[in-house]
């Protein structure tokens, strides 16, 4: 998902505020000024409290934006993962091979 990849690449500083930034963008794109609908959505439970196909649907919404959070951090973790192993790699030689003092015997 383009979405999750996009903040894998972030710290995990800059993916939170990132991902609200979204949030907040697509309410605008919505036709729903950002800070009015943020507004309302923090109502939702207390309005709608009794209603629990609005709840569920909210929570479902809630659990999104963590799970989608979550993933970034897993495909970030794997990504560090991978580049410190390579890293790792790169800075092994094979014993012998291209080793001078190796090759060489000792000098008495």
């Amino acid at each position: 998902d383009e979405s999750i990849d996009l903040l894998a690449k972030m710290s995990e500083q800059e993916a939170g505020p990132a991902s609200v930034a979204w949030q907040r963008e697509y309410l605008e794109h919505l036709g729903v000024q950002q800070d009015h609908g943020c507004a309302e959505l923090a109502r939702v439970p207390q309005q709608f409290k009794d209603d629990r196909d609005v709840v569920k649907a909210f929570a479902g919404f809630q659990t999104a934006c963590m799970v989608s959070m979550k993933k970034a951090a897993m495909v970030r973790q794997e990504r560090q993962e991978k580049a410190a192993a390579e890293k790792a790699a790169e800075l092994e030689t094979p014993r012998g091979e291209g080793d001078s003092a190796a090759a060489a015997p000792a000098a008495d």
